[in-house]
């Protein structure tokens, strides 16, 4: 199995291509790889975590930018845990959480970690009832950002 993420991120007139490597050989060994998710639309946002988690060691982080596809990646890539957003066009984060937590697998007890500008506590508490592990805002902090990832999957593998 072979993941390629592909994402274009936006700074003004600046334009920075990723282009992930190719996650076969690590997919193949599941065992030993810590597999991140990362869910949100805004796209500035899957370019931060994703590349806070990489510098951390985390080096198998897939991102999904459309909700509606957000199932049907997390059932292919396995993740150990998963970043969502709420506010999403399409399917919101707590829809996503929802469906995540109905599957017939494994899957529904993956850790599933709240990013959202919304720390209301009706947020909190409606992304609590709907299965979350954690809520953190979308306000990234390296310093807590890691632990948090550390204490639900462990260290990064390299």
């Amino acid at each position: 199995m072979s993941f390629v993420s592909e994402m274009t991120v936006t700074d003004g007139a600046d334009h920075v291509d990723l282009i992930a490597q190719d996650f076969g050989s690590i997919m193949e060994n599941k065992s030993e790889a810590r597999r991140i998710l990362i869910i949100d639309d805004n796209i500035d946002n899957l370019y931060i975590l994703r590349r806070m988690l990489i510098s951390a060691g985390y080096k198998v982080v897939e991102t999904v930018e459309d909700s509606r596809n957000s199932i049907v990646v997390l059932k292919q890539f396995e993740p150990q845990v998963v970043f969502l957003d709420l506010k999403m066009p399409n399917i919101d984060g707590y829809e996503v959480l929802r469906l995540i937590r109905s599957l017939d697998s494994e899957l529904r007890n993956v850790p599933v970690v709240i990013t959202s500008s919304d720390s209301s506590s009706d947020a909190r508490m409606r992304a609590i009832e709907a299965g979350a592990s954690e809520f953190c805002s979308d306000i990234y902090v390296l310093s807590e950002i890691v632990p948090l990832v550390t204490r639900l999957i462990g260290p990064s593998t390299t």
